[in-house]
């Protein structure tokens, strides 16, 4: 973590770095309120930069310590926070892999979401529950999700039978209306 001091040095503590204390909130939240494909594209440049260091570090006798140092570097640049693996090797498996960091930096939009609370974005007139950007962000997941289903289709290993995915999500207790129905059976 980076701690930041106050003014005065004497009696004031380190606090750490994160979106309640940081200096300027609305220039964090509008680094990080990216598209989806942006943090797509990030993700995958990221992981790709570790994934080209990873076999010089292995051909040169790298120290662990001083590959360490650049992949917390590589993390604090992204704010983002390392993952918390025992070993080094599982360390380096993570931050080389596109879908770890496409986590990570979703993670992120937390801090945009807080900055629109506090520029009073949400609230009981205006939208009670979200930001109408994460409303939007949550609409355009849900359908890149079944557009997602849709293409993928399920192979019965017995039968050899052939289902789209989405149809069978349709019809099972996936489904939110399928599972108040089974509840109402049960209640009667």
């Amino acid at each position: 973590m980076i701690a930041q001091t106050g003014e005065s040095t004497g009696d004031r503590k380190p606090r750490p770095f994160g979106p309640k204390n940081h200096p300027d909130l609305a220039a964090l939240a509008a680094a990080f309120d990216l598209a989806d494909s942006d943090i797509e594209v990030a993700a995958v440049k990221v992981a790709g930069q570790v994934q080209r260091m990873a076999p010089l570090w292995k051909k040169r006798d790298t120290p662990e310590a001083l590959a360490l140092q650049y992949l917390t570097r590589k993390a604090k640049h992204h704010h983002v926070n390392l993952p918390n693996k025992a070993g080094f090797t599982q360390l380096l498996n993570r931050l080389g892999d596109p879908a770890w960091w496409r986590r990570a930096l979703r993670k992120r939009l937390r801090v945009v979401e807080h900055h629109a609370i506090l520029r009073g974005a949400v609230h009981r007139h205006a939208s009670p529950y979200v930001s109408e950007k994460a409303l939007r962000r949550f609409e355009t997941d849900r359908r890149r999700l079944a557009a997602l289903m849709a293409s993928l289709e399920l192979v019965n290993a017995g039968t050899g039978e052939v289902m789209p995915l989405d149809e069978v999500i349709a019809g099972s207790q996936a489904n939110p209306a399928n599972r108040r129905a089974a509840m109402m059976v049960r209640i009667k």
